[in-house]
């Protein structure tokens, strides 16, 4: 073996080690790729299917800055005008036209369903994993991670542990299996679609299923804007009712 054959076997063997990533900076990175922008504004096409194949179609408006989000239905009729604020994960706010009121989601209604689909507001609320979830890499593929997320001691988590996918050309999940304290896999995400919109690479359709009742929401986003220059008064209970 030549000395430059040596040589270039190091440099070799220096480069991967110094790319090589751990559980921990994949998770950094996906939450970097999602935090990127400074808000999003977008229009979203709900379809509930149920174990029998029924189909239900909702449409809702959604606001987004950092960890503030406001979802506003806008069809069909019957729940036009219902609204979810958030303003951190553990301060939302449900908006009931019909009631007249706002109502505080407890913590422990955190992990029950939005507005009956498959998105608890946990789900739609949460910003990130790192604070909640210890991370290990169990499987690497050339163009995949497999991650497996461990509730830490204390978190105020509804799931004990999360499986997920991420693809290394872009550090987007594009699966994340969900697990209650018993081990048993309950809801699954896939990703369907990911598009690069303006100078960000986002999901644009995706597919909640509990895995227990056969039933699965697709949330698609459309007409979707980043970096509008949102005001954080939109983001307040007073304009929850009116927008």
């Amino acid at each position: 073996m030549t000395r430059l054959t040596v040589m270039v076997m190091v440099v070799m063997l220096i480069s991967a080690c110094a790319w090589a990533m751990d559980a921990k900076d994949v998770l950094d990175k996906v939450e970097s790729v999602l935090e990127a922008p400074a808000d999003r504004v977008a229009e979203v096409k709900l379809i509930l299917t149920d174990k029998d194949g029924k189909t239900t179609e909702r449409g809702m408006k959604l606001w987004e800055q950092g960890d503030k989000k406001l979802i506003k239905f806008t069809a069909p009729a019957d729940v036009r005008g219902v609204g979810l604020l958030v303003l951190e994960e553990d301060q939302m706010y449900l908006w009931l036209p019909a009631l007249g009121r706002i109502r505080r989601i407890s913590a422990g209604e955190k992990g029950k369903s939005f507005m009956n689909t498959d998105f608890s507001y946990e789900e739609l609320g949460s910003s990130g994993y790192e604070d909640d979830y210890e991370g290990t890499i169990i499987e690497e593929t050339d163009s995949t991670w497999t991650l497996e997320l461990v509730r830490k001691e204390g978190a105020d988590a509804t799931y004990s542990k999360l499986v997920m996918v991420v693809h290394k050309s872009d550090f987007l999940p594009r699966k994340i299996v969900f697990y209650n304290d018993s081990g048993e896999a309950v809801k699954e995400l896939v990703n369907e679609e990911v598009k690069k919109i303006g100078k960000y690479i986002v999901p644009t359709r995706m597919v909640m299923t509990d895995l227990k009742k056969s039933h699965k929401t697709k949330m698609v986003m459309e007409n979707v804007e980043f970096d509008t220059g949102l005001s954080t008064n939109v983001f307040t209970k007073r304009n929850l009712k009116r927008r």
